[in-house]
C-alpha cells in the first residue's frame, strides 16, 4: 500500500535528492535527515546521491567526523560509498587543512577498492600547497597521477598554476601555461589565474599581454578579469586608472555582482579617502543591492579604519538580527581592526571566542593576532601564541623575526631564522641581515659569527633538490621490447652516417681519392676538415639521438624500422658504386668496439642532463625496484665494455694485485671527488640507485680490485663468474632482496651503502663472463681463422641464446633489478649490448666505412666527455629549474648541451690531447 501510495504521489528517489540538496544548500541538515527518514518511512529509498549530498552539506557547515560518521549509515544500509563520498571527505578535510585525514581518506580509499580521480589527487595538491608543502605535491603531479594512470586535465593544471602564482613562481607558471597550450586549449579560468597571479606580482605589462592572449583565444573578459586588473591598479596606488577602469566595467555592465564596487571601497579605504568609500557604498545600495556578508565585511573594514568603533558594534548587531553567519573574513577583519584600534584583549578575546564558536582558525587570522600583539608591545604574549600555532608560512616566521629584532631580542631571532632554513622555510634576505646586523649591534659577535656560519651551511644551492629527487624516483620503467628497439636506433645512426660519408666521398672527390680502409692505428681524419666533420657527426647521430630520447621517444618502432630500411638501401647502393673492396675482407674488431663503447658514452653523457626535464619519459629513467630502462642499462654496460677489451680477455699478463690496486686509485679519487663535490652543493641524489655515499667510481673500483685479486684465464672466468652469479642469486631469493629492496637503513655504513655494496657481486659476475665473451668470441686463437660474417653470426647467435635466458628468468625467477644487480639484469646487459655490438659489426658491409671524426674523439677522451659531463650537467641543474622548463625550453637546452659538449671534445681531440677512461 505504501509503495502505492509512493507511485500515485510522484514520490521518487531523484525527488528526494532534489530536496536533500535544497535543504543542505541552506545549511538546513537537521530537517534534511529528517526528510531522508520520512522518505524511508514512506517506501522511497535513499541511493548514493543522496548521502553523497549530505556528506557534502556536513563537511562544509559542520565538521569532517560527523560527515564521516554517514559513510557508516551508508553500509549499514548497504550502500557502497563511491568516488564522490570519498572525494567530499578529501575536499572537507582539505579545506581545514587536515592532511593526516586527507592521506587516510586515500589510504582507506584503496583498502575499499576505490581508485581516487584526477578530482581527489588536485584536492590533495591543494591542500599540500597551502600548507606550504610544495615539494609534495609536485610529486603528486609527477608521480602519483603516473602510478595512478591518470593524465592531468585542465583542473590539475589550474590547481598547479595557482599554486606557482601564489608562491611567487610566475615565471615558472608561465612555462607551465605553454606547456599547457601545446596540450589543450586553456579555459577562461586559467587565463584568469594567470593574470591575478602577475597582478599580485605588480607585472602590469605581462598581464595585459595575458590580457590580449586570452582575446585571442575568443574568449571574452569576464567580471572577474576586469576586478582582477582593477586591483592591480589600486595596489600600486594608481587610483585614477583603477576609477576609470571601474567607469569602464559600469559601462559594461560588469558591477552587478558588487565585487568592483567592494574593490573600489577597500582601496579608497586603504588611502584614507573614507568619505568617498561612504558614497560608493551608498551607491550599490541605491542600484537596490542588498548588503551580504561580503558587503558588511568591506562595511567593517571602513568603520574601523575610521576608528568607529560604535558602528562596528551597529553592524555586528545588524547582522546577528538579520540571521546571517559571520564568516572567516568577518572574523579576521574584527580581530585586526581590534589591534589597530589598541584593543589587544578583546582582540585576544574574540579570537577565543572564534574556537568556542567552532569556527575554523584559519592562518590569517593567526598571523595577524600574532603581528599585532607584537606591534603592541605585547611580545611574550604574542611568542606564548605563536608556539601554539599548529600552522604556520613564511609569513609568520618573517613577522615574528622582524618583531623580535625591534624588541631588541636578536639571539631569539637568531635561532628562530636558522629553525626556518633548516625546515626549509623560505625567509627574505631582510630579515638575515637585520638579525646579523642586530647581534653586531648589540655586541653579540660570537653569536653573530655562528650564526652566519650555520646559514651559510642550511642555505642550499639547490631549493628544489627534494623535488628532483621525487621526479626519478618510484618508476617502473618500460617494456623489454622499447628499450631493445631503443638501443637499435643508435647504431643504426651510425651506420646511416657511415653510408652517407661514403656516398658524399664518390660524389665531391671520387673513389680514387680515398685509399684508406678504417684501421685502428691510422690516422683516419683530416685536421683542416674536423670541425665540418663534427658537426655533421652531431647532426647525423647526436641530435636524432636526443630526439628518440625525449620528443620523438613515442615514435621508437617507427624509427628502427625506417632507420634499417634507410642503411640497408645505401649499404647496397653503396656496395654497387664500389669494386675495391674484396670479397672476405675483415673488419677491425677493436673498430666495432670503438663505436660500441662512444655509443655507450654518448647515451650516458645525454641522458644524465635529460632525465632531470619533463621532456624525457619517465619510463626511460632508472627504476626504483624491478623493471627495465634505458638509463638501467648504464653501469652495467660500462662494466661489460670495459670486460670485452681487458688484458685478460685478450690473454695478455695484467701484473700482480699492486698493479692492479694502483691502477685502481684514479677511480677511487673520482669517487671520493663526486661524493665530496655533490654533498658540498647540496646536489640531488637518488639514494636507491647506489646509497648514501656509494656511486659509480666506486663501483668499476671494487671490480677493479676483485680481478687483481683474484687473476685467472679468461677460459676459466665464465666458469667464476657464473658461480659468483649462481651464488649471489641464491642469496636474493633467500631474503637478501627483500633487505635490499626495503628503505630501512641502519647507522653502518654498510647499512647506509647496502645497494651499492652488495651489487659489486652482481657488477663482478658480470665483469667475469664478459671477459670470457670477449675471448671467445674476438680474441682467443680460434677466432683469428673465422670471416667476418662468422663472427658477426656468433655474436647474435649469442646474443639471442641471452636473450631467451633473460626472458625466462625475468618471467619465472625473479624480474629484472639493476638495484640489486640480479641474475636477470646480468643476463639482460649481456643480451642487450652483444646485441648493439652485432650491428656495429655490420659496419663492415659499407665500403670505406672508418670511425667519424665525434667517435675518434671521445674514444680518445672517454674520461674527458665523461667528467665533462657531468659538470655541465651539475652546472645546469644548479641554474636552471629543469623541471619547470617548458618543452621548447628543454629541448633547446639540450641540445646546446650536447653540440657543446661535442665540439669541447673534438677540439680537445684534435689539439693533440689525450685523456681515456680505460
Amino acid at each position: 500500500m505504501v509503495r502505492g501510495l509512493v507511485n500515485f504521489t510522484g514520490l521518487s528517489t531523484r525527488l528526494l535528492n532534489i530536496c536533500v540538496d535544497s535543504l543542505c544548500k541552506f545549511r538546513k541538515l537537521e530537517k534534511a535527515e529528517s526528510l531522508i527518514i520520512d522518505g524511508i518511512r514512506l517506501g522511497v529509498d535513499p541511493d548514493v546521491v543522496t548521502y553523497n549530498t549530505l556528506i557534502s552539506g556536513y563537511c562544509r557547515f559542520v565538521g569532517i567526523e560527523e560527515a564521516y560518521a554517514v559513510t557508516r549509515r551508508m553500509r549499514d544500509a548497504g550502500i557502497r560509498p563511491d568516488v564522490a563520498t570519498y572525494n567530499s571527505l578529501i575536499a572537507g578535510a582539505a579545506r581545514r587543512l587536515m592532511l593526516d585525514h586527507v592521506l587516510y581518506l586515500f589510504d582507506e580509499m584503496l583498502e575499499w577498492g576505490i581508485y581516487p580521480d584526477l578530482w581527489s589527487y588536485n584536492t590533495l595538491m591543494c591542500c599540500y600547497f597551502k600548507l606550504g608543502k610544495h615539494e609534495e605535491a609536485f610529486r603528486v603531479l609527477y608521480k602519483d597521477l603516473q602510478l595512478a594512470g591518470l593524465n592531468p586535465g585542465p583542473d590539475t593544471y589550474n590547481v598547479l598554476l595557482d599554486a606557482l602564482c601564489k608562491c611567487g613562481y610566475i615565471d615558472n607558471a608561465l612555462d607551465l601555461f605553454k606547456e599547457m597550450q601545446s596540450r589543450f586549449k586553456p579555459e577562461l579560468m586559467t587565463y584568469n589565474i594567470l593574470i591575478n597571479g602577475l597582478c599580485k606580482s605588480r607585472r602590469v605589462g605581462t598581464a595585459k599581454w595575458m590580457l590580449t592572449e586570452l582575446k585571442k583565444s575568443g574568449y571574452t573578459p569576464n567580471a572577474v578579469t576586469y576586478t582582477t586588473i582593477l586591483k592591480l591598479y589600486f595596489k600600486t596606488r594608481r587610483i585614477r586608472r583603477g576609477l576609470q577602469l571601474f567607469l569602464e566595467m559600469k559601462r559594461e555592465g560588469y558591477t552587478y555582482d558588487g565585487y568592483a564596487y567592494f574593490a573600489v571601497v577597500s582601496a579608497l579605504i586603504k588611502t584614507g579617502r573614507t568619505k568617498e568609500a561612504y558614497e560608493y557604498m551608498q551607491e550599490l545600495v541605491r542600484k537596490g543591492r542588498r548588503h551580504d556578508i561580503v558587503s558588511y565585511n568591506t562595511l567593517l573594514n571602513l568603520y574601523f579604519k575610521d576608528g568607529n568603533l560604535d558602528a562596528v558594534d551597529d553592524l555586528l548587531g545588524e547582522i546577528e538580527r538579520r540571521g546571517m553567519k559571520a564568516d572567516e573574513y568577518t572574523h579576521t577583519i574584527i580581530v585586526n581592526g581590534l589591534l589597530r584600534t589598541g584593543q589587544t584583549r578583546r582582540a585576544e578575546e574574540h579570537f577565543v571566542s572564534m574556537g568556542e564558536m567552532g569556527i575554523g582558525l584559519n592562518l590569517v587570522t593567526c598571523n595577524c593576532l600574532v603581528d599585532g600583539l607584537c606591534k603592541a608591545g605585547h611580545v611574550d604574549r604574542a611568542m606564548r601564541f605563536f608556539e601554539s600555532m599548529q600552522v604556520k608560512d613564511e609569513y609568520t616566521y618573517t613577522s615574528v623575526v622582524h618583531n623580535l629584532c625591534k624588541d631588541m631580542r636578536f639571539v631569539c631571532a637568531s635561532k628562530l631564522l636558522l629553525s626556518c632554513y633548516s625546515k626549509g622555510i623560505k625567509i627574505p634576505t631582510s630579515a638575515r641581515r637585520t638579525v646579523l646586523s642586530g647581534l653586531r649591534m648589540s655586541g653579540c659577535y660570537g653569536e653573530a659569527r655562528k650564526a652566519k656560519a650555520e646559514m651559510k651551511l642550511t642555505l642550499t644551492l639547490n631549493p628544489n633538490k627534494h623535488l628532483k629527487e621525487q621526479f626519478v624516483s618510484n618508476l617502473d620503467g618500460s617494456s623489454i621490447l622499447e628499450i631493445a628497439a631503443l638501443l637499435t636506433i643508435v647504431p643504426l645512426l651510425v651506420l646511416l652516417r657511415y653510408s652517407i660519408g661514403f656516398h658524399c666521398k664518390i660524389d665531391n672527390n671520387g673513389v680514387k681519392a680515398v685509399t684508406s680502409k678504417k684501421n685502428d692505428d691510422e690516422k683516419i681524419v683530416i685536421s683542416r676538415n674536423w670541425k665540418a666533420a663534427i658537426s655533421l657527426d652531431f647532426i647525423f647521430i647526436v641530435f636524432p639521438m636526443l630526439l628518440f630520447f625525449t620528443v620523438l621517444s613515442e615514435w621508437v618502432y617507427h624509427g628502427t624500422v625506417l632507420l634499417s630500411l634507410l642503411v640497408l638501401i645505401l649499404s647496397v647502393t653503396a656496395k654497387r658504386s664500389f669494386s675495391g673492396l674484396q670479397r672476405g675482407q675483415s673488419l677491425s674488431f677493436r673498430a666495432s668496439v670503438s663505436s660500441y663503447r662512444v655509443a655507450l658514452m654518448l647515451i650516458t653523457c645525454l641522458c644524465i642532463l635529460a632525465v632531470d626535464f619533463t621532456i624525457f619519459p619517465r619510463r626511460y629513467a632508472k627504476t626504483e625496484t624491478y623493471g627495465t630502462s634505458l638509463m638501467d642499462l648504464g653501469v652495467g654496460s660500462f662494466v661489460l665494455a670495459n670486460a670485452i677489451v681487458s688484458r685478460q680477455a685478450r690473454d695478455v699478463s695484467s701484473g700482480n694485485w699492486i698493479t692492479g690496486a694502483k691502477a685502481t686509485a684514479p677511480l677511487l679519487l673520482l669517487g671520493f671527488i663526486r661524493l665530496v663535490t655533490t654533498s658540498g652543493v647540496d646536489y640531488q641524489v637518488h639514494v636507491t640507485e647506489y646509497g648514501v655515499h656509494w656511486n659509480f667510481f666506486f663501483t668499476l673500483a671494487a671490480i677493479s680490485i676483485l680481478t687483481s685479486f683474484v687473476n685467472i684465464p679468461a677460459k676459466y672466468c665464465g666458469i667464476l663468474g657464473f658461480a659468483v652469479l649462481a651464488g649471489y642469486q641464491t642469496w636474493l631469493l633467500s631474503g637478501l632482496n627483500t633487505y635490499l629492496l626495503s628503505d630501512e637503513r641502519g647507522t653502518d655504513i654498510i647499512s647506509k651503502n647496502k645497494e651499492g655494496v652488495y651489487s659489486i657481486l652482481g657488477y663482478w659476475a658480470m665483469y667475469l663472463l664478459g671477459v670470457h665473451l670477449g675471448y671467445r668470441l674476438f680474441y682467443g686463437k680460434h677466432t683469428k681463422i673465422r670471416s667476418t660474417t662468422s663472427s658477426i653470426a656468433r655474436v647474435f647467435l649469442v646474443s639471442l641464446l641471452l636473450w631467451i635466458v633473460t626472458i625466462l628468468f625475468d618471467n619465472y625467477v625473479e624480474r629484472i633489478s639493476r638495484r640489486t644487480c640480479n641474475m636477470p639484469y646480468v643476463t639482460w646487459v649481456l643480451a642487450q649490448d652483444l646485441q648493439a655490438l652485432g650491428i656495429f659489426m655490420l659496419s663492415s658491409y659499407i665500403p670505406l666505412n672508418k670511425l667519424s671524426s665525434l667517435e675518434e674523439a671521445i674514444d680518445q677522451n672517454l674520461l674527458a666527455t665523461f667528467l665533462l659531463a657531468n659538470l655541465v650537467t651539475g652546472m645546469v641543474n644548479l641554474t636552471v629549474d629543469t623541471i619547470f622548463a617548458s618543452p621548447f625550453s628543454s629541448l633547446l637546452i639540450l641540445t646546446a648541451y650536447a653540440f657543446a659538449l661535442s665540439a669541447i671534445i673534438g677540439t680537445i681531440h684534435f689539439s693533440g690531447f689525450r685523456l681515456k677512461f680505460w
